[in-house]
């Protein structure tokens, strides 16, 4: 008979034991979804903001390769006329 009633308080431990496990795995589960779907929307954001962020460096670089070829015909024309100036100024020193 003893051991019945002790069988009868370890199933009823159990019983709550089971019951409160549940209930944690049910509250930890609904916060890490919760916590997923937040992560997901800061991704989409990250995702957007990197595409953004790299039209940007593709309008720069496209800036840098026009303004390079802008400022490299006026270096070859101001290169053009000082080496002119030089070639008159040293045939004058001849004379």
């Amino acid at each position: 008979m003893e051991t019945l009633i002790h069988a009868d308080i370890f199933f009823f431990i159990t019983s709550i034991a089971v019951v409160v496990v549940t209930i944690a795995l049910c509250i930890v589960t609904y916060f890490a979804f919760k916590a997923f779907r937040v992560l997901k929307e800061i991704g989409e954001i990250v995702r957007d903001e990197a595409k953004l962020i790299k039209e940007d460096i593709d309008g720069a670089r496209n800036t840098i390769r026009t303004n390079t070829k802008v400022i490299n015909t006026i270096i070859k024309s101001v290169a053009g006329m000082g080496s002119k100036k030089k070639k008159t100024s040293s045939t004058e020193r001849n004379k």
